[in-house]
């Protein structure tokens, strides 16, 4: 669905089925990406640990972290680590441009 609304919103997008993909499409092409937007819950890493080990490839890279309810993460954990926004599901339309306009105002 996320995928989706970003392409209504206008940009391309590089799906990944697992953090561990997201990861190697991330090192195979690094300044191809504007933002990151991940999910908390994937198999293999997190959404979390995917964004630090982005974070640590290319601090200024533009994060955001989506979400169910979780005890693992929260606002100020993900912001803390770097994550320039944190959203939480279900995410309407207005709710991620705004969340893409200012990831990325904010580098």
């Amino acid at each position: 669905v996320l995928s989706q609304m970003l392409e209504v919103l206008g940009h391309e997008v590089v799906p990944a089925p697992n953090g561990k993909v997201g990861l190697d499409l991330y090192i195979d092409d690094e300044n191809g990406f504007d933002v990151v937007l991940t999910d908390q819950a994937m198999p293999d890493i997190s959404g979390i640990e995917l964004a630090l080990e982005i974070l640590s490839i290319n601090p200024s890279q533009p994060v955001i972290l989506c979400t169910g309810y979780s005890d693992s993460v929260n606002p100020d954990k993900a912001l803390s680590c770097g994550i320039r926004k944190f959203l939480f599901k279900p995410v309407t339309l207005a709710e991620l441009s705004n969340a893409i306009i200012e990831a990325m105002k904010a580098g």
